[in-house]
């Protein structure tokens, strides 16, 4: 989103002696060139946050469908969000297909018609026809 890194040397000046290749991921960067931008890492400039964002990303679903699972109230039948509105009348939202669970807390998984699972994400990218099963 900052190709250029314009925008990342103007509000981050520590960084701003690193190069387009380290500039938005400055821990890649060998320590003599850290020294020579004047950049150490846990002072100058913080430790990366998240080293393993895949781990990160499986916890961070995991809490949702946690959390969704003790609120069940909120969930219709097919997974999705149920808001109440300033009137007091219900209203059903889109809800992300990876939160989506059933009303005994199963994750609705996808698949294709012939009854395989499918990754959604690759699906959408390939166009591909899905379908909720509740198993």
């Amino acid at each position: 989103q900052d190709k250029s890194g314009e925008y990342t040397k103007k509000w981050i000046p520590e960084l701003s002696g690193l190069s387009k290749p380290l500039l938005h991921k400055p821990w890649e960067a060998p320590n003599e060139l850290l020294k020579h931008a004047g950049i150490t890492l846990g002072d100058t400039y913080p430790h990366r946050i998240v080293t393993d964002l895949n781990a990160e990303r499986k916890q961070s679903l995991n809490n949702v469908l946690d959390m969704r699972r003790k609120s069940q109230q909120f969930n219709d039948e097919k997974g999705y969000d149920i808001i109440t509105l300033p009137n007091d009348s219900k209203s059903v939202v889109f809800t992300k297909k990876e939160y989506r669970i059933n009303s005994s807390g199963t994750k609705i998984e996808m698949t294709r018609r012939n009854g395989t699972k499918v990754d959604a994400k690759a699906d959408r990218r390939r166009g591909g026809n899905i379908k909720r099963n509740t198993k």
